[in-house]
C-alpha cells in the first residue's frame, strides 16, 4: 500500500463514507481491507468479487469478510453479454450458497 492511502483512510473515516475495492485484484483488496479497518473505516464493499475480471476464490470472499468487508457486492451486469467472459446467473446463485447473503 502507498503512504498515499493513509491520509485517504483517515477522510474516509472521519466522514463516515464506504469505499468499495471497484476492480482491484484479490490481492490488492485483501490488502485495502484491513488497513482500511485500523484507519477507522466502519463499512467496506468488495466489488462484484465473482466477476471474471476481479476473480476472488471462495476462500478469498471469506477471507474478506474475516478480514473486515461489510458486503460483497454480486451484480447481475456480470452475466450479461456486455462485459468481456460474462459469467452464467447460475455462478452468482453458487457464490452466495457457498459463501453467505
Amino acid at each position: 500500500m502507498v503512504p498515499e492511502m493513509g491520509p485517504i483512510l483517515e477522510a474516509i473515516a472521519k466522514n463516515g463514507m464506504i469505499p468499495a475495492t471497484g476492480h482491484l485484484s484479490p490481492k490488492e483488496g485483501l490488502t485495502l481491507i484491513p488497513e482500511a479497518k485500523r484507519a477507522g473505516v466502519e463499512k467496506i464493499v468488495v466489488t462484484h468479487p465473482a466477476a471474471t475480471f476481479v476473480n476472488y476464490s471462495l476462500d478469498q470472499m471469506r477471507q474478506a469478510l474475516n478480514l473486515g468487508a461489510t458486503y460483497l457486492e454480486h451484480v447481475f451486469n456480470d452475466c450479461t453479454p456486455q462485459v468481456a467472459n460474462p459469467l452464467p446467473p447460475s455462478a452468482l446463485g453458487d457464490v452466495i450458497k457457498a459463501v453467505g447473503a
